[in-house]
């Protein structure tokens, strides 16, 4: 579970996020909708902790991960994120951007890693491009990589900057609600 409690954001000239509070509970799906500037990509960030919040709390699953001293790389451990337009690293071949989250952040030896992504590539049809650098892959090679490296080894949460599904529940960061309506509902 993440709940954002008076969650804020300022910058010099700008305040994407104002008192947001929202629960999202294990096994919601809940996509992030509005226009450009309006904090949706802020807000993820914040949850993530790649940008600090102004104010405000952020509890994943209990614990205050906002509160000074926690430590970060705890709550990485626990979500992933994907962004619109993401990058891999160049210079690592495709196993070695699968394993290099599980290595670095869950501290597992580099053997099992290793195991472990070339599974998540069997599974998607991509064990062949293991040694493969990612300027070799096509666009949707390169896009299914995040989603096996990242998320498959937490579970918990995860986080995905692109297009809506349509089966997500629309959350408004203008309205700081959700309004359980899908977008296609919403169309006259």
């Amino acid at each position: 579970m993440i709940e954002l409690r008076h969650l804020k954001k300022t910058y010099e000239n700008a305040e994407p996020l104002k008192d947001v509070s929202v629960t999202v509970n294990d096994g919601d799906v809940v996509s992030v909708i509005g226009p450009s500037g309006t904090g949706k990509s802020t807000l993820i960030r914040c949850i993530n902790l790649l940008e600090k919040p102004t104010d405000g709390q952020i509890i994943l699953n209990g614990e205050e991960i906002t509160a000074k001293g926690y430590d970060v790389r705890k709550a990485r451990r626990k979500m992933g994120m994907v962004f619109q337009s993401f990058n891999l690293f160049g210079h690592l071949t495709v196993i070695e951007n699968l394993m290099t989250p599980p290595i670095d952040l869950l501290g597992k030896s580099r053997q099992e890693a290793y195991e472990k992504g070339i599974e998540l590539l069997r599974r998607v049809g991509l064990a062949d491009k293991a040694l493969n650098y990612p300027n070799e892959l096509s666009g949707g090679h390169s896009s299914a990589l995040p989603l096996q490296g990242r998320w498959r080894w937490t579970r918990k949460s995860f986080f995905w900057m692109s297009l809506p599904a349509p089966w997500t529940r629309p959350w408004c960061p203008r309205c700081r609600r959700s309004s359980g309506i899908s977008p296609a509902a919403e169309r006259p």
